[in-house]
C-alpha cells in the first residue's frame, strides 16, 4: 500500500512537470504569435499610409496634366462639330503641349483649305454668272440687229447699213470676250507648262510698243519708252510676257487717253527686272485699287463696259506675272496711275 502511493505521488509529479513545461510553450508561442502580428500590423500600417500618400501625391502632380488633356479633348470635339476656329489653349514645352499645337495646327490648315473651297466654288459660280452676262448682251444685239436686216421691206438702204455695222461691233466684242476668257483659263490652269527660252526683254518691249502705234495713234496719244542700254535677259515665256505687256499698254490707253502719254520704263532692281507703265488719266479710287487685279473687276462699270472692258485684262496679267515667279502691283493718285511689273533675271541659262 505505501508502493502504491509512492507510484501515485510520482506520477502526479510527472504530470505536473509536464503540464508546467506545456504551459511554458504556449506562453512562448502566444508571445511570439502577439509579436508577429503586431510586425504585420506595423507593416499594413506603413504600407497603406505610403499608397496613400503616393495616390495623393499622384494625383497632385497630374491634375494640371489631366485638366490640359480634358481641354484638348473638349476642343477637338469642338472641331469635330465643324467649329474649326476653335483653338486648344494648352501651352507648355511638354509633349502634352506639343500635341496641342499639332492639333491647332492641323485646325489651321483644314480651314484654309474648306475657305480655298468655298473660295473656289464662289468663283466659279461667279465666273458663270458674269460670262452668261457679258456673252448675252452682243449676243442679245446681234440678233436683235440680224433680225432688222432680215426684214428689208420696212427699212432703208441706210438704216440697213447701220444695223450691219452695229451687228458687226457687237460680234467684235463677242470674239473679244471669248478670246480673253480662252486666254484667262489657259493662263489659270495650274497644268499649264511654260515654254521658257532666254528672253530679251529690251527687245520685246521695244518690238510690242511699236506693234501697237496704230492704237496709240487712233487714241491719239504717244508711248514713250525708256529702256537701258545693257540687256535684260529673263528665263520665260516669249508668248505670255507679249501677252502681258499687251494687256497693260491697252488698259493704259483705254483709261489714259485724257493724259496723252503713256510712259514705259524698264530698268533692274538687284536680281529682278522692272518694267512699269505709267498712264496719266483719271486716278483709280482708292477703295478699287484692292480689287484692280480680280477677274471681270471694273472701275466705273459703265464706263469701262463703253471702251470695251471685259475686266479680265489686267486679271491675265497677273496671273502670267505670278506663274513667272514675279509680282505685280499698282499704285494712283492724280499724277497718274502706274503698273508696276518686277520678273526674276535668266542667271547661267
Amino acid at each position: 500500500m505505501a508502493v502504491s502511493a509512492a507510484a501515485a505521488l510520482a506520477f502526479a509529479y510527472l504530470l505536473y512537470m509536464l503540464a508546467a513545461r506545456l504551459n511554458n510553450q504556449l506562453s512562448f508561442a502566444r508571445v511570439l504569435f502577439d509579436a508577429i502580428q503586431s510586425s504585420v500590423d506595423a507593416q499594413l500600417l506603413v504600407f497603406g499610409t505610403a499608397l496613400t500618400l503616393f495616390i495623393l501625391i499622384f494625383f497632385l502632380l497630374t491634375r494640371r496634366s489631366i485638366q490640359r488633356v480634358n481641354r484638348i479633348i473638349a476642343g477637338v470635339k469642338e472641331m469635330e462639330e465643324g467649329r474649326l476656329e476653335t483653338r486648344i489653349d494648352v501651352h507648355s514645352a511638354d509633349e502634352i503641349g506639343s500635341l496641342a499645337a499639332a492639333i491647332n495646327h492641323m485646325a489651321d490648315k483644314l480651314k484654309r483649305s474648306i475657305d480655298e473651297e468655298r473660295r473656289s466654288e464662289q468663283a466659279k459660280r461667279d465666273l458663270i454668272t458674269s460670262v452668261s452676262h457679258d456673252l448675252r448682251t452682243p449676243l442679245t444685239s446681234i440678233i436683235g440687229f440680224q433680225g432688222l436686216l432680215m426684214d428689208r421691206s420696212h427699212h432703208s438702204d441706210e438704216e440697213l447699213e447701220r444695223f450691219a455695222t452695229i451687228a458687226y461691233k457687237k460680234a467684235l466684242r463677242l470674239q473679244s470676250l471669248i478670246d480673253e476668257l480662252f486666254e484667262y483659263t489657259k493662263v489659270s490652269y495650274s497644268g499649264y507648262q511654260l515654254n521658257r527660252q532666254n528672253i530679251n526683254l529690251n527687245e520685246l518691249v521695244g518690238q510690242i510698243v511699236e506693234e501697237l502705234y496704230p492704237v496709240f495713234d487712233q487714241a491719239g496719244m504717244e508711248c514713250r519708252l525708256l529702256v537701258p542700254d545693257e540687256r535684260i535677259v529673263l528665263w520665260a515665256d516669249g508668248e505670255l510676257l507679249h501677252r502681258l505687256l499687251e494687256n497693260l499698254l491697252n488698259n493704259a490707253v483705254k483709261y489714259g487717253a485724257v493724259g496723252v502719254y503713256v510712259d514705259v520704263t524698264l530698268r533692274t532692281v538687284a536680281a529682278e527686272a522692272e518694267l512699269m507703265v505709267t498712264n496719266y488719266g483719271p486716278a483709280i479710287p482708292p477703295e478699287d485699287l484692292p480689287h484692280i487685279f480680280q477677274r471681270f473687276y471694273r472701275v466705273e462699270q459703265s464706263r469701262s463696259r463703253q471702251t470695251g472692258g471685259t475686266g479680265l485684262g489686267l486679271a491675265i496679267a497677273a496671273n502670267i506675272v505670278q506663274m513667272h515667279g514675279g509680282n505685280i502691283a499698282v499704285a494712283s493718285e492724280a499724277a497718274g496711275t502706274s503698273f508696276r511689273v518686277r520678273l526674276p533675271i535668266a542667271i547661267g541659262k
